[in-house]
């Protein structure tokens, strides 16, 4: 058997330091590890619509005025790089909607959404870097749209309208009654 050096010796000494250290963490309750460990703690609750009051009056006229008025190289240069990494997905997801729905939502359609609600939300929600675009998820929910459509007898455009109606009543009565508050009771990974 080969000599050990001290590099050696010291690694294993580590080793050795770092399970014990383990050992004694998991010994030790979720109170001795985080305070209030498993609460849930729930802001307290507005008066209705003051919420999206104060979130309007946050947003609208604060932060795209700095990003409007600043015009120079970066801000083009971020334009584009936001122009292109929206239109490629925007193309490819309706190609798909054109498919999945026999051409009624197609490639241009969802340009033109893209386009209008992107820059909707970096004006009203004060977040002029984020990539509004289709996702796999809403594609999901289109192409079961469209089967439940067909399975009604109901003209799709028609019954997609009426389910984003329904849909931006109830996202706006939850804001209005400051529901949004209460999510960290669905999950408890936004708790800790």
């Amino acid at each position: 058997m080969a000599p050990r050096n001290q590099d050696e010796d010291a690694k294993g000494h580590d080793s050795d330091d770092t399970v014990q250290t383990t050992l004694r963490v998991s010994q030790l309750s979720n109170a001795e590890l985080v305070p209030d460990a498993g609460k849930v703690h729930i802001e307290p609750a507005e008066s209705w619509g003051t919420g999206i009051i104060n979130d309007f009056k946050r947003t609208v006229g604060t932060h795209w005025v700095k990003e409007v008025t600043n015009f120079n190289q970066k801000t083009i240069a971020v334009t584009l790089l936001m122009f292109i990494s929206v239109i490629a997905p925007t193309f490819t997801f309706g190609a798909v909607y054109g498919k999945e729905s026999g051409n009624r939502i197609g490639a241009v359609e969802t340009i033109l959404a893209t386009s209008w609600v992107g820059i909707a939300y970096s004006i009203i929600g004060g977040m002029p870097m984020c990539i509004i675009g289709s996702t796999g998820p809403v594609l999901a929910f289109t192409k079961a749209l469209i089967r439940i459509s067909e399975s009604l007898d109901v003209p799709y455009l028609t019954f997609n309208a009426w389910v984003s109606s329904w849909l931006l009543f109830y996202c706006l009565l939850s804001g209005f009654f400051d529901v949004t508050r209460v999510i960290c009771l669905a999950d408890k990974l936004l708790t800790v």
